[in-house]
């Protein structure tokens, strides 16, 4: 506030008065600059005391803030105390999708499935509890599916593939059977399988 004193000896106070030191006007993205799953993107203008403000291309208007969900560049013009400030920011689309491929979709005894996605994209978790890899093998029946998240901090989940286990990939069930000297034994195979004898020599009876 002023205080003076007028001819008369009049003492005279001022209303206060606040002086702020100008701040550079300058631009806030959030929650970022990259566009993930079509998220919203909000740009402000920060300035302190009255300004004036123009968004041009790709996006017109006078508002201090403005809403995007594509990727672009935003330019901002800004103008307070007699000065014209420009500024801009580049929003980028770190969206991704992911394709999930099997080598084996139903599985014999004893057989495995390589589960892989694209290589590269970032960090990787499966849904058996594997980290890491772009590639699993997995032996179990099962829903599976992988998500990844990549270097913007996007993420993605593939879709699900489910492996099954063949019903004839149980083994047979054998008997040991005694024979008396002389004798014949008939094997018959009951199941649904196409069999192949073996005597215990590992000799091969069609």
């Amino acid at each position: 506030y002023c205080h003076v004193i007028d001819d008369e000896g009049c003492s005279l106070t001022t209303p206060p008065f606040e002086l702020k030191e100008f701040t550079t006007p300058y631009l806030l993205v959030e929650p970022g600059n990259v566009i993930c799953n079509n998220e919203i993107i909000t740009i402000s203008a920060i300035h302190f005391g009255n300004a004036s403000i123009l968004w041009t291309s790709p996006i017109s208007s006078t508002a201090d803030h403005i809403t995007v969900t594509q990727p672009g560049i935003y330019y901002c013009q800004i103008q307070q105390c007699g000065l014209t400030f420009y500024d801009s920011v580049e929003i980028i689309d770190g969206s991704f999708s992911i394709a999930l491929l099997a080598t084996d979709t139903l599985l014999c005894q004893n057989e495995t499935s390589v589960l892989a996605t694209t290589a590269g994209l970032g960090s990787y978790e499966w849904s058996n509890g594997t980290f890491g890899p772009s590639s699993v093998s997995v032996a179990d029946e099962g829903d599976y599916w992988v998500s990844v998240m990549n270097s913007y901090g996007c993420e993605a989940q593939s879709d699900t593939i489910h492996i099954a286990e063949s019903a004839a990939a149980i083994p047979p069930v054998v008997t040991d059977l005694s024979v008396c000297p002389g004798s014949d034994a008939t094997l018959v195979e009951n199941g649904n399988f196409t069999p192949l004898w073996f005597s215990a020599s590992d000799t091969l009876y069609l």
